[in-house]
């Protein structure tokens, strides 16, 4: 079914020259869902997400994408699955983010939530956000979703830079607690 959706999305863009950004959001919404994955879309501020919280902890069913413009939904829809990329591998998604990994499992299978707020924690989590950006590129090109690259390098440099101030809050908030 991929390959056709592919093909068909391919071959709509040779006609008209212009990217039907709406056909490549289908198409990798199709590539999402053969992972098992829900995609939906929702208005209003809230950011796109891969909804976790099921067990197992690498078993995500839902990514919920922020409406606005196709091609950054499509940019964002990869950058999710980038995040699904990196815990397919479970073993070693928990060598590359053993802080993350470890105050996952002791929030969601036991309700304590005092490792989520450690520095070693937050740092996981900028770097697992870094690295599905670089994961988004490597399924764009799987998958041939043409990248331009000033659109997605501003909406990656707008997120990454939004990462930073929430972190860097909450490491600021955490020292003056102490």
């Amino acid at each position: 079914m991929r390959l056709a959706m592919k093909k068909s999305v391919r071959k709509l863009q040779k006609k008209t020259k212009k990217i039907d950004w709406k056909c490549w959001f289908e198409a990798i919404s199709c590539y999402a869902v053969e992972f098992g994955f829900g995609v939906k879309t929702h208005g209003g501020s809230a950011a796109s997400e891969v909804d976790w919280y099921r067990k197992p902890l690498n078993k995500p069913y839902q990514i919920s994408i922020q409406q606005g413009d196709w091609e950054k939904m499509c940019y964002e829809l990869l950058h999710e699955l980038g995040h699904h990329k990196l815990r397919v591998d479970w073993k070693e998604y928990t060598k590359r983010y053993p802080a993350k990994t470890f105050a996952e499992k002791k929030q969601l299978l036991e309700g304590i939530t005092k490792f989520s707020r450690r520095t070693s924690t937050m740092l996981d989590e900028l770097r697992e956000e870094f690295d599905a950006w670089d994961e988004a590129v490597k399924i764009a090109a799987e998958l041939k979703v043409p990248i331009m690259q000033e659109t997605y390098n501003k909406l990656k440099t707008r997120a990454l830079t939004g990462y930073m101030r929430y972190y860097g809050g909450k490491l600021n908030r955490s020292k003056s607690t102490k």
